[in-house]
């Protein structure tokens, strides 16, 4: 997630509306799904860390608000071995 400032850098603001472009592609076959994504998020909304603790001793988290940007590749190879067994592998990887 790449942070290029956001509500955080204009006074008096204390509210985030996220709003977002995106792309998707993605292949699909009978035995293999290989897809890829792009957002470009304004005032994205995120939790902080750390938690701040309340009177109670509850935990919350703090919230930001930034414009972030994420990209991500995944994908899924099935093969059957029989009528009931199957076997799925899958994965994915973010880019911040």
């Amino acid at each position: 997630m790449s942070l290029r400032g956001g509500p955080r850098d204009r006074p008096g603001r204390t509210d985030a509306l996220e709003t977002a472009q995106a792309a998707r592609l993605t292949l699909r076959k009978t035995a293999f799904e290989i897809g890829a994504f792009h957002h470009d998020i304004d005032d994205h909304v995120f939790a902080r860390r750390p938690a701040c603790d309340d009177d109670r001793g509850r935990r919350h988290p703090l919230y930001a608000a930034s414009d972030a940007t994420f990209s991500d590749i995944d994908g899924r190879v099935r093969h059957r071995f029989g009528a009931a067994d199957r076997l799925t592998v899958f994965g994915d990887r973010v880019f911040f």
